[in-house]
């Protein structure tokens, strides 16, 4: 169809010592079937030479533009992305992973034939190292209205990829001033998106699966941070729902609560593995505890459960209120599960 090269779509891809990937990535996106695109490479104070790599691709095809700026973290270099934009649609990548030539054209098709505000796509995730490849695929459908919350909880789509793989409508998100918190180094990419939800009418989910999540030992999710980081970020997600609290729709609060447990759970690793003595881990282990207890209800805890089984059982443990065995599964139990798998395989 004629049509569904008509609108723009800026492909905003925030660039960090990337310069392995970095050609690859733009290569495939100059690939796209559907042609009428803008191609933001934002590099946010690379080390190497990604940014040299960007402005020589740039000069291959004008689609491509090139900013760089003093090194803040991906939220950052995303929310230039978006300040920069054009488009009438935006989609975000990553910049060491791969899209498949439809790519974009299939979330363009989808929203212009159902009039959808956000359309979510399935990924394949990538593990570089063992060469395994998982794709998570969803059944084509539109969620409207009445069925939108249950079925945004249902399919965990705040869970999965962040802000990859998805198509937003660009009014929607400069008509509202949204952009990613700069203060949050996990799960703002969750933080974003639960508050683009909360504007949009209409959701499609399409089974195609054109996204390429590549998984490296480099990646943000294996980084290891301090307590006091985690401890901030946790901080500033429950001062966030509160501002929420008095304006969005009851549905998003409630993910973006879900959202918080990750944060939780994050603390508790934290103090685990940190240097601390028995008897003050124990004492951390506690208030975290207390903190947890305070601001979940029963039949909030029994609904809002971690995606990973790790994690479901830490959560478990945490709401019981037993340091003693938060310590001995996290220390104990579970690297012996662990390295009874890895023998196993």
């Amino acid at each position: 169809m004629d049509y569904l090269n008509k609108e723009l779509v800026s492909i905003i891809v925030p660039v960090y010592n990337s310069s392995a990937y970095i050609e690859n990535c733009v290569n495939g996106l100059l690939c796209q079937s559907y042609k009428n695109i803008e191609i933001i490479l934002v590099d946010d104070g690379s080390s190497d030479d990604s940014l040299d790599k960007c402005r020589i691709l740039s000069q291959l095809d004008t689609r491509i533009c090139v900013y760089s700026k003093k090194n803040s973290g991906a939220s950052s270099a995303r929310n230039m992305g978006i300040e920069y934009a054009h488009g009438y649609w935006l989609v975000f990548v990553d910049s060491d992973d791969i899209v498949k030539v439809d790519y974009v054209k299939h979330l363009v098709d989808v929203a212009y034939l159902s009039s959808a505000d956000f359309v979510v796509s399935g990924i394949q995730y990538w593990n570089t190292q063992t060469e395994c490849r998982i794709d998570k695929v969803y059944e084509n459908r539109l969620l409207e209205d009445d069925n939108l919350a249950e079925c945004i909880v249902k399919y965990r789509i705040y869970e999965n990829g962040g802000p990859i793989s998805k198509l937003y409508k660009a009014s929607i998100i400069h008509d509202h001033s949204i952009c990613f918190n700069e203060n949050l180094h996990y799960a703002e990419d969750c933080d974003f998106m639960l508050k683009y939800i909360s504007y949009i009418n209409s959701l499609f989910f399409i089974s195609s699966v054109d996204y390429i999540y590549r998984l490296t030992p480099n990646s943000l999710s294996h980084r290891k941070l301090s307590l006091a980081s985690e401890e901030m970020c946790l901080l500033e997600m429950q001062k966030r729902y509160q501002d929420l609290s008095f304006k969005f729709k009851e549905y998003t609060l409630n993910l973006y609560k879900a959202s918080i447990i990750q944060y939780y759970l994050r603390v508790l690793q934290g103090i685990v593995d940190s240097n601390l003595c028995i008897n003050d881990k124990i004492v951390s282990l506690q208030s975290l505890i207390c903190k947890c207890k305070g601001h979940y209800t029963d039949s909030e805890y029994r609904l809002y459960q971690p995606y990973c089984i790790n994690d479901r059982i830490l959560y478990k443990l945490l709401w019981l209120g037993s340091p003693f065995m938060i310590l001995i599964y996290a220390k104990l139990i579970f690297p012996i599960l662990r390295f009874l798998y890895k023998i196993s395989r």
